[in-house]
């Protein structure tokens, strides 16, 4: 069976450079070709970083933390490191991500495959109708499915990367060689792309280098934990020298991209921020200690606008229960996301109500009220249904209202319109 995309050299003029609309049979194709590259990065198995949810991470840290604590034993120190992966989409060539996933289709059937995945019986792929549906291995008898080969998602592959500057207006092309952000296929090639540099880069790490590392990768975006010997004298240059060999290693490791240092948080009180969290080490040095971290608020005070657009409006016509079960489910979130400074009595990593989780929901509030319309007393109902009415909750609800009634004046001042 030729798949629709499948055409001749001859035939490319008919294909169009601009493709409009989501019903355009180039992007209709695309998002098919886009999930089968994604059942086929779930699928292989490698010694990989990435990672799917940022809720994940403090799962991770937590894990991560009791891997290193004890490496030098009572003289260990922890750091954590931001990195940043510079040009991740642009760095990628469309011919050279033919090679890519062909490299990763023979991997998952040699048995390299994922925890939890069978090495599939055949080549054939199912593409269940919906935006939200995952593609599946094999043929399945699901009403409105459509069906591709993983040949069929390679050759669709090469003839992009065969057509990337077939199309000009004057000096302008409008298809380019590099992969491009924003479309459906991108992020799922170029996490394999990554996958398998990291599954190289794991080979070449000597056991003494990945005995002190833990890293976690979310798209282009990186952390990494590293253990250190805290005594001042040979050993602990050593283990700082290990680190600084990873460190090279790393940058070096993903051809065309730039890994660079963003932050470094250790015992002396610095913190990094990592996707929406904001991590420190413990003045023991042995421990990890993380709460959620606003993108938004800074920009909310400063100027009354978000500069990360999320969740809907008040008055966007969505039901109103709606609106506030999805701002239950995000209070929540933050609420996992946390982990208490001090731990007093209360189980280690289990994000029980502090002052981080108090101050975290109430810049929520803050932007919601100034950026999304959310009238104050729905907020505070929110609160006292959840059962959370505290004295705690009681004085910072009073302080982030003084705190809104400010800024209204102050946004009232710059724009008396």
């Amino acid at each position: 069976m030729q798949a629709r995309w499948q055409y001749k050299k001859k035939d490319v003029s008919k294909i169009r450079a601009i493709f409009n609309g989501k019903n355009d049979p180039a992007v209709r194709e695309m998002e098919v070709a886009a999930k089968c590259v994604g059942l086929i990065k779930k699928s292989v198995g490698t010694n990989d970083f990435s990672m799917d949810s940022g809720l994940d991470l403090g799962e991770w840290l937590t894990m991560a933390e009791e891997d290193l604590k004890d490496v030098f034993g009572e003289r260990t120190e922890l750091k954590v490191l931001s990195t940043d992966f510079k040009n991740f989409f642009p760095s990628n060539k469309k011919s050279a991500m033919v090679g890519v996933v062909q490299k990763a289709v023979d991997m998952i059937f040699e048995g390299r495959t994922s925890v939890g995945t069978k090495v599939p019986s055949n080549k054939w792929i199912t593409i269940p109708r919906g935006k939200k549906e995952k593609a599946l291995w094999g043929k399945r008898s699901i009403v409105g499915a459509q069906f591709r080969r993983v040949g069929d998602v390679v050759e669709y592959l090469r003839f992009r990367a065969e057509v990337a500057s077939a199309f000009r207006v004057g000096n302008v092309i409008l298809q380019g060689e590099e992969v491009i952000i924003g479309e459906k296929i991108s992020p799922a090639i170029c996490e394999l792309k990554a996958k398998l540099d990291e599954d190289k880069l794991m080979f070449k790490l000597k056991d003494g280098q990945k005995m002190i590392n833990r890293s976690r990768r979310y798209v282009d975006d990186g952390i990494r934990i590293v253990a250190i010997d805290g005594t001042k004298n040979s050993r602990g240059l050593r283990s700082i020298a290990q680190v600084e060999s990873v460190t090279e290693k790393m940058a070096v490791a993903y051809p065309g991209i730039e890994v660079t240092n963003e932050g470094e948080a250790d015992k002396s009180g610095k913190e990094v921020m990592f996707l929406e969290y904001c991590i420190g080490v413990a003045e023991d040095g042995r421990s990890l200690r993380w709460h959620h971290w606003s993108k938004n608020i800074q920009n909310v005070v400063d100027c009354g606008e978000q500069k990360f657009l999320k969740l809907k409006h008040w008055r966007s016509g969505t039901f109103k229960s709606r609106l506030l079960a999805v701002l239950r489910t995000r209070m929540e979130d933050i609420t996992a996301m946390t982990r208490s400074k001090i731990s007093g009595g209360r189980e280690r990593g289990s994000g029980d109500l502090n002052r981080d989780v108090a101050r975290s929901i109430l810049e929520l509030f803050a932007e919601l009220h100034l950026c999304l319309g959310y009238p104050f007393r729905e907020l505070v109902g929110i609160v006292r249904r959840m059962g959370n009415s505290s004295a705690l909750w009681t004085d910072q609800l009073v302080g982030v209202q003084d705190l809104m009634k400010k800024l209204d004046k102050r946004r009232t001042r710059k724009d008396p319109g």
